[in-house]
């Protein structure tokens, strides 16, 4: 896939949820599970069931796709993201989002999503 090619699909309407997500969470499936865990008692929180399978390229004849998720968060859309295959090719997936212009951050880091989302004012609970 070339980088033409990531500009196409991001402004084709596949999925119409890159259009409205606010931040983008590179996390295991454990990972979110756990933020899952962490903060939906907490905030307002939303779960869409209806996640995604998307190959951004074909790299040595090697898919590098990649799962999406989509969570609601105080209002605000964010997605996270894991590999899917057997190549994760950061280059590629970094491109989509910054085409999407879409902030992206780790798991790890996601108490910044947080922030965010409440205006600064954190967690109530």
């Amino acid at each position: 896939m070339t980088e033409s090619s990531i500009r196409e699909t991001q402004s084709s309407e596949f999925d119409n949820r890159f259009q409205r997500t606010a931040y983008a969470v590179a996390a295991t499936t454990m990972e979110r599970i756990v933020l899952n865990s962490q903060y939906k008692n907490r905030l307002p929180w939303n779960d869409d069931e209806n996640g995604l399978v998307l190959t951004l390229a074909i790299f040595d004849d090697m898919p590098i796709t990649y799962n999406f998720w989509w969570t609601e968060v105080n209002g605000k859309l964010v997605v996270f993201y894991e590999c899917a295959g057997d190549v994760d090719f950061k280059k590629y997936i970094a491109a989509f989002f910054e085409g999407l212009q879409i902030p992206v951050t780790k798991a790890i880091d996601f108490m910044r999503v947080i922030m965010s989302v409440t205006e600064g004012k954190g967690l109530s609970k």
